[in-house]
This record gives C-alpha cells, sequence and structure tokens, in this order.
C-alpha cells in the first residue's frame, strides 16, 4: 500500500516538487470545468485558474508509483499526508530529514545511486591521481537531497544506509532504505 493524501489538502504543490518518483500529480476528481463545477470553495483561487473562483489544484499519489519514501509528509504544511495505515505524517524540518552516509570501504563506484537520484545530489569522486581505483560515491550536494532513501535501496553492495536528526517514524523497522539506521555516524566525502 503507499501513502495518499486526505482531503484537506492545500494544492501548494510542495510534495509534488520534493516526490523523487514523480509520483504525486493533481487529484483529476477535483478538476473544475470553466463553469466551476468541481470548485471546492476552499477560498485557495489562483488568479489564471480558468473559473477565477477555483482552488489551488489538491493533489493525489499514484499508489503504483510510490515508494513510501516519506519525503510528501515531511514536506507538507497541512499534514495532508497519510500512510497505508491512515495515521498522518509527521511534518519534519528540512534540516532533521535524513541523509545517505556511504561507507566506503563496501562502495565500488559503480553508480547506480547516483543515476537513482532523482534531485542529482549523489557523485563518484574524481581520482586522487592517475591509476586511484579508490573512488567512491559522495553525497556532492547536500541541500538538494531529500532524504527518500532510494540511493540506499538501489545499492547492489550496500554501502548505503540513511541517518538523520529525525528518521521517518513509521519506516525505521520496514523500510529497506532505513535497515541500517542505527549505525554510527559517518559520512564519507571523499577517501584520502
Amino acid at each position: 500500500m503507499s501513502y495518499y493524501i486526505a482531503e484537506d489538502c492545500c494544492g501548494c504543490t510542495l510534495c509534488a516538487r520534493l516526490c523523487p518518483v514523480m509520483a504525486i500529480t493533481p487529484d483529476q476528481r477535483h478538476i473544475p470545468d470553466s463553469s466551476g463545477e468541481g470548485c471546492l470553495n476552499c477560498t485557495n483561487c489562483k488568479p489564471e485558474c480558468p473559473t477565477a473562483n477555483a482552488p489551488k489544484q489538491p493533489q493525489a499519489i499514484n499508489a503504483r508509483r510510490c515508494v513510501e519514501c516519506g519525503v510528501c509528509g515531511w514536506a507538507c504544511p497541512k499534514g495532508a499526508i497519510k500512510n497505508a495505515a491512515g495515521r498522518r505524517i509527521e511534518r519534519i524540518p528540512r534540516k532533521d530529514w535524513p541523509k545517505p552516509v556511504i561507507e566506503a570501504a563496501k562502495c565500488s563506484a559503480c553508480g547506480i545511486c547516483a543515476q537513482t537520484c532523482a534531485h542529482g545530489t549523489l557523485d563518484i569522486a574524481q581520482p586522487q591521481f592517475r591509476g586511484d581505483l579508490n573512488v567512491t560515491v559522495w553525497l556532492a550536494d547536500e541541500i538538494n537531497c531529500v532524504g527518500c532513501g532510494l540511493c540506499a535501496r538501489e545499492c547492489p553492495m550496500d554501502a548505503i544506509h540513511m541517518e538523520g536528526e529525525k528518521l521517518h517514524d513509521n519506516h525505521t523497522q520496514n523500510n529497506p532504505a532505513c535497515k541500517n539506521a542505527g549505525r554510527s555516524r559517518r559520512i564519507i566525502k571523499r577517501r584520502s
């Protein structure tokens, strides 16, 4: 089961902009036509709307695409994101979102994690000298990392785990990306 968006969605689209798998789109059930049919009368109007009175577009999560990473819920200003059990996902300040920790000894620098990252935050370190085989992946853009954990899920070497001030409470045991959340903090940017 995937996450879903409750009726109190304000249509701000923050969840859709952050979703690493583009699973969130406008809810087709709430698209008003030019006569205003379908308007929710929430008063969150957009001036460019064809009806001039229609609300911002409530969002919906595509259950087939959702990877249950929690990013949408951490960001939602209204707390409108719920997990499969119907529990609201707690909003978490972005500075407390989990970040990938790369274990250089396990990393083969295959690049699968970097290719998987929708926000392009991982990169392969450049060799320090000609013939240097001790390269590894590193978190090159910590600011844009959303902490979804897809890199950890996809790593064939099990070299990445997620750590942070606050991991998403309903996934720590169930989410493969969070299985190693208890390890000591060792963010490795480059190997010397």
